[in-house]
């Protein structure tokens, strides 16, 4: 589980929300509520309150401004002290509302670059600013407060500063993200950048008074340390943990940094005082056995320092997540390696992933994990045992706190708190304390090798401490005996992060392990149950939610779906209309969009037949209309073109093409080619409205795109500058699939051939194909193209298959078809999925194998008389005024993409429509038109053939999705395999006021959004139960009817 989630976990016990979103009046800072001074003004925004003198000439839009640090004990008296300063110096100034936003800014939670500030000031000019830095530090030096790792430090107190906007202004970075900017010498709005540590703008020159205090910066003050830092294996905003040497001995240490007033977590201490708690604990428990030795403990540069015995072996996350029968040989992976684990990450890294499968775990694998994972249990528990004995509570158990050492033994470790049991041991706060990913900024202490993570993939594990922290109200030893209780469950259904949704779902997550698993004893499982479901009984969340309802016919289950999405409406709110993943608060705008926003939810209700509010539509045209487009993601599934679509889809075309003429006055030609903000979403888009308007300047821009967007891959070919990978699909981009590889942008060429009859299209779509099948071997390098299957629908296999499947009905081609043929076999072989979203989860492979195995789309044949009225399709049109910069000129020659590729028969477009094999379907495979596997030298050849699994009876499976196979008037029973994917959405499924429900990613919250919620799981039953139109934009049979 991705940590940066826990955050957005304190608003709501139900759904993911910003940790301000339920901030009150009454909780706020008492200057909150004085009356603004005559003559000034006051605004809020993000959480602050900001207070500016009216009358004043207009100040700097940019230049350095003060950041103020305080605890929550002395921010009444800095704000005293601010407000006597700044408001008879008429200096404008902001701060954090209410103490709980200040505890957010400071908690272990925090992002390191924005930590630790709670004031600002804006000083007008650099004589202004040294100013007020002495008079302030006269008043203020020596108070309390935790470092700001973006900032320069001014002397010992809480001032700091740094150069940065004081305005609100936005650029698009190279991503298409609107950011905050400032302006360059030249004028030009650049990105305001801000990380964990000090680093102002090139251009920017330092005021001579503030040289002194940089230098006192650089000093290193971490060179006396008898250690030296090999590598960090994470960071927070509590301090790092560090895998390092003893340079007295040699020895193999890890280190475990504290800094003072940061890292607030629910118990109210700062990080150095947890450590130092943590610390007697294990001096406690010293000769159990079962804990690291304490080595050393000491301080340096201000942080507090814990030296401890670096620990062999593999975290249990890692260790269990290579062994899991229903994940597959190559589910898991990652982790290990002591502390850190290969990955270099503390919690392990790896798990059990996203999802996979190597066809058929048979019961000899699962009689073998289940003897391991009961002895490791036992060992668990036993090591639980000797702590309590010594009268220490772990308080934090959870499967990447467990160390199994290569003896089979167990050693308890984890960034969690140690407390005795004397103390006041309780369930920790509703969110546990994250550990964000490593990145490649010595924030706390010099790393000469730091864990590179582009992504912030590492620190990334399937049970995280979702799941595992007791309800409110549990204490003591009863803390570890609960999440004991979840350890039983989570290492044969790792399911738990559930729990704190609905802990009466323990008892069907016991019940399918026991049909998964026949060898668990069935008193194992009760008593986790009975502890689970019974613990702080009154603690449930206050909006009680329901058991799912029992299965029925395929309107019943779009109903109750529709109808738990619905009730989940918030019409009221402004930034948002239904809840989903906490992307919707990373930009303006996200609320909104076809990913993770109501332009999605509304989208699947329509795809799907289910009645679209007119409320819902009135608040997203609303909105859409409302939102400052320079704030705005331009893309399809992240932006405007994505909302543009399904507003014209709904019957409001005229707001759909107004919020495209917007669009198109931005700086969409230099954003990359992918499909989810790029230009390939925005080209299909640009096309979509053309042939449904007629509007010749909309095809001009589509066409615009298609051709930047394979000026973009050729550019991105790496045949020469990466070498050969050994796999004959040489020349890949950076990622993979349909969201951000080469697949979007030969969905998007696939669409250019068919409104044109352009062959170019037909070969850079082939080109494209093959790039990403390159960069996705790559990516899989035990295995094949397409056969990796930990991936999902956005960035794996499956995905790339829609887009395969498509160009399979304009040209034949044998390899593709081999490889397609491994890209269902391996989904359909897929039994454990983390999540249930459409665009990670169980539901994206669900729509995929139903789009593999129906009939084959027949798409129709290029005509020239029907592109955008009477284009001709031989000659670009003009691009439309404001549309793009560059010429239209010819495409750009398909030897430029695929000339580096090994030698192979360019694609001819294929004579017909029909389908790439003359052969009708075979029911009994499963496979729809697709060939048998092919024997030798094919990308499947090596892989055990293996039927796709029948729907299995008896496993224990909750019934809520247990559907007629004819569902759908007049539709073909359902493809096995893919109906087999959506009975097993059952096991995600929880109920919301009596109807189903899904988690989003993480599993901690409960979605609507299309990406990970409901909503998606509605669009992929839709496609397995025969619904033409219930498939993702541009990949159906035929896109969905407007309103």
């Amino acid at each position: 589980m991705d940590r940066r989630y826990e955050p957005y976990c304190l608003a709501d016990p139900l759904f993911y929300d910003h940790p301000g979103a339920r901030e009150d009046a009454a909780d706020a800072f008492e200057h909150v509520r004085r009356p603004v001074p005559d003559g000034w003004s006051a605004s809020a925004a993000g959480g602050r309150r900001l207070l500016r003198p009216n009358g004043e000439p207009r100040g700097p839009e940019q230049g350095w401004k003060i950041h103020v640090a305080a605890t929550p004990g002395s921010a009444a008296g800095v704000l005293d002290a601010l407000w006597d300063h700044c408001v008879p110096a008429r200096l404008p100034f902001a701060f954090l509302r209410s103490p709980a936003l200040l505890f957010l800014r400071n908690s272990v939670y925090a992002d390191r670059d924005g930590a630790g500030k709670f004031a600002t000031i804006y000083p007008a000019d650099d004589a202004e600013l040294e100013r007020t830095l002495k008079q302030l530090d006269d008043v203020l030096g020596g108070r309390p407060g935790p470092a700001i790792l973006s900032d320069l430090r001014y002397g010992a107190g809480p001032l700091y500063v740094r150069y940065g906007g004081f305005t609100a202004r936005y650029c698009r970075d190279a991503s298409g993200a609107s950011v905050p900017a400032i302006a360059d010498p030249r004028g030009r709005l650049v990105p305001d950048r801000t990380g964990p540590a000090f680093a102002p703008p090139r251009w920017v020159t330092l005021p001579d008074f503030l040289v002194p205090h940089l230098e006192a910066r650089r000093a290193d003050r971490f060179a006396a340390m008898p250690y030296t830092i090999d590598r960090a294996l994470h960071f927070s905003n509590g301090g790092g943990l560090y895998q390092g040497t003893d340079a007295r001995t040699g020895r193999t240490v890890v280190l475990k940094e504290a800094r003072p007033y940061a890292g607030l977590a629910g118990d109210g201490l700062d990080a150095a005082a947890r450590l130092e708690r943590e610390r007697d604990a294990l001096r406690a428990a010293a000769g159990s056995g079962v804990v690291p030795e304490v080595l050393d403990w000491f301080e340096a540069g201000g942080h507090r320092f814990l030296v401890l015995e670096f620990v062999e072996g593999r975290t249990l996350d890692a260790a269990s997540g290579e062994r899991f029968p229903l994940a597959g040989g190559s589910g898991g992976g990652g982790g290990g390696g002591g502390f850190g684990g290969d990955s270099g990450s503390y919690d392990g890294g790896g798990g059990f992933g996203g999802g996979g499968g190597e066809p058929g775990a048979g019961a000899g694998a699962v009689r073998e994990y289940t003897a391991w994972a009961l002895g490791v249990l036992g060992n668990v528990e036993r090591a639980v045992a000797a702590l309590h004995e010594r009268g220490v509570v772990l308080n934090g158990l959870r499967p990447s706190s467990v160390m199994v050492r290569p003896d089979g033994s167990v050693t308890l470790i984890g960034s969690v708190t140690l407390v005795g049991c004397g103390g006041s041991a309780s369930a920790p706060a509703p969110a546990p304390a994250p550990a964000p990913a490593p990145d490649s900024d010595s924030a706390s202490v010099p790393v000469p090798v730091p864990v590179p993570d582009p992504d912030g993939e590492l620190g990334r594990s399937l049970f995280a401490a979702g799941g595992f922290p007791a309800p409110a109200g549990v204490t003591g030893r009863a803390v570890d005996e609960y999440a004991l209780a979840c350890l039983r469950l989570a290492l044969f259904l790792p399911f738990t992060d559930l729990l704190p949704l609905d802990r009466s779902r323990a008892r069907a997550l016991a019940d399918v392990i026991r049909g998964q698993f026949p060898d668990v004893p069935g008193r194992f499982l009760d008593e986790a149950v009975q502890r689970i479901v019974t613990a702080g009984r009154g603690a449930l969340p206050v909006r009680a939610l329901d058991a799912p309802i029992a299965g029925g016919d395929w309107p019943a289950v779009r109903d109750s779906i529709r109808a738990s999405i619905a009730a989940m409406a918030s019409p009221q709110r402004g930034d948002r209309l239904f809840p989903g993943d906490v992307r919707q608060f990373a930009h303006p705008g996200a609320g909104l969009g076809l990913a993770h926003g109501a332009a999605g939810v509304l989208y699947a209700l329509h795809a799907t037949g289910a009645q679209v509010a007119d409320e819902h539509v009135d608040w997203l045209v609303r909105r859409a209309c409302d939102m400052p487009p320079s704030q705005v993601r331009l893309g399809f599934y992240d932006g405007m073109h994505g909302i543009a679509y399904v507003l014209d889809l709904l019957g409001y075309r005229s707001a759909a093409l107004r919020l495209v003429d917007v669009a198109l006055e931005e700086s969409w030609q230099r954003l990359g080619p992918d499909l989810s903000g790029g230009l390939s979403g925005i080209g299909l888009n640009l096309l979509h409205l053309a042939a449904r308007s007629g509007d010749r300047e909309l095809y001009g821009a589509a066409v615009e795109a298609g051709r930047l967007a394979a000026e973009v891959l050729a550019q991105r070919d790496m045949a020469r500058t990466r070498g050969s990978s050994g796999t004959r699909f040489a020349g890949a981009p950076a990622r993979a699939g349909l969201m951000r590889g080469a697949s979007g942008p030969a969905l998007l060429f696939l669409h250019l051939y068919e409104h044109t009859g352009h062959a170019d299209w037909l070969q850079r779509a082939h080109a494209a194909l093959r790039m990403d099948l390159a960069c996705h071997a790559a990516a899989d390098p035990g295995g094949e193209a397409g056969g990796r299957p930990a991936a999902g629908l956005a960035d794996g296999g499956p995905g790339i298959g829609l887009v395969l499947r498509r160009y399979l009905t304009h040209h034949d081609d044998d390899e593709f078809r081999a490889v397609l043929a491994t890209i269902r076999r391996r989904a359909a072989a897929t039994r454990f999925c983390a999540h249930a979203g459409l665009f990670d989860g169980r539901a994206g492979l669900a729509m995929a194998l139903a789009d593999s195995a129906s009939p084959n789309i027949r798409h129709p044949t290029p005509d020239p008389r029907s592109v955008a009225g009477s284009l001709l399709p031989h000659r670009a049109p003009e691009p439309r005024s404001g549309a793009g910069s560059l010429p239209p000129g010819p495409v750009p020659d398909p030897r430029s993409v695929a000339g580096s590729l090994p030698p192979h028969r360019a694609p001819e477009p294929r004579s017909g429509t029909g389908s790439p094999t003359d052969s009708p379907p075979d029911p009994r495979s499963g496979t729809g038109s697709l060939p048998p596997d092919p024997a030798s030298r094919s990308v499947a050849g090596s892989l055990p053939p293996g039927p796709a699994p029948e729907p299995r009876s008896g496993t224990g499976s909750p019934p809520d999705l247990e559907l007629e196979p004819r569902s759908v008037a007049g539709s073909p029973p359902p493809d096995p395999a893919a109906l087999y994917q959506m009975r097993r959405l059952a096991w995600h499924a929880v109920g919301y006021r009596g109807r189903l429900a899904f988690p989003g990613d993480g599993s901690l919250r409960l979605s609507a959004d299309l990406a990970t919620g409901s909503a998606g799981v509605l669009l992929a039953v839709g496609a397995v139960l025969g619904v033409d139109s219930a498939r993702l934009p541009f990949l159906g049979p035929r896109e969905p009817s407007p309103a």
